[in-house]
């Protein structure tokens, strides 16, 4: 079963540097069952590409060109919806979105979604557990899999698990996935995001 996503880091970067949007934020959308997506017959020469607009790891919308590689959905560009794409795909639904002041769409011009097809990708999540952390926490650990790691290491070591209040974080929601050994010891975000915090402030984070 197909359980991540993968991109080049070195277009990561220059996607970032060009749209503002990160594939890790980006590649939440293969988790979300109303995902739409289109053929991209345009660039399908040498490999079969799709377009889709869906939900990112911050609940915001994003659009994004992918083909699939070893049977892996494989990031190509990532950028935020224009409002003519949120329409046709929230179809009167309340989907919360930051809203778009500029964009560039030199490289990645407005897609038409109205005949879109919903979930043609989608992709379990991993774990048991899905947890919300904020941003500030979430830029250390580029991946589920190096933040699963982190805490791993904690429960290891037998570092103590805070109090759960059960809170949302205040600043900017980043969802992510909790592998099943480490959703017993971690019930929910703000005991993730206490973890987490130690070892940013004792310099033991991975960047």
């Amino acid at each position: 079963m197909v359980s991540r996503v993968s991109w080049d880091p070195a277009k990561a970067e220059s996607n970032l540097r060009k749209h503002g949007v990160t594939f890790f934020e980006a590649e939440a959308i293969f988790h979300d069952p109303l995902t739409a997506s289109l053929d991209d017959g345009e660039h399908s020469v040498t490999e079969n590409r799709w377009l889709a607009i869906g939900e990112s790891r911050y609940g915001e919308l994003v659009v994004v060109a992918y083909t699939i590689r070893n049977d892996e959905p494989w990031l190509i560009m990532a950028r935020r919806p224009t409002p003519a794409e949120r329409r046709r795909y929230m179809r009167g639904d309340e989907i919360r979105d930051r809203g778009v002041e500029k964009l560039n769409l030199e490289d990645f011009p407005e897609v038409d979604f109205t005949h879109a097809v919903r979930g043609r990708h989608y992709i379990k999540p991993r774990g048991v557990r899905r947890v919300s952390i904020d941003e500030e926490v979430a830029r250390y650990y580029p991946d589920e899999d190096t933040l699963n790691d982190a805490l791993r290491m904690l429960i290891a070591e037998g570092a103590p698990v805070s109090e759960a209040t059960g809170e949302e974080p205040t600043d900017v929601v980043v969802r992510v996935s909790l592998d099943e050994d480490v959703a017993k010891h971690y019930r929910t975000g703000d005991q993730v995001i206490d973890a987490l915090r130690r070892l940013i402030a004792a310099g033991r984070a991975p960047k």
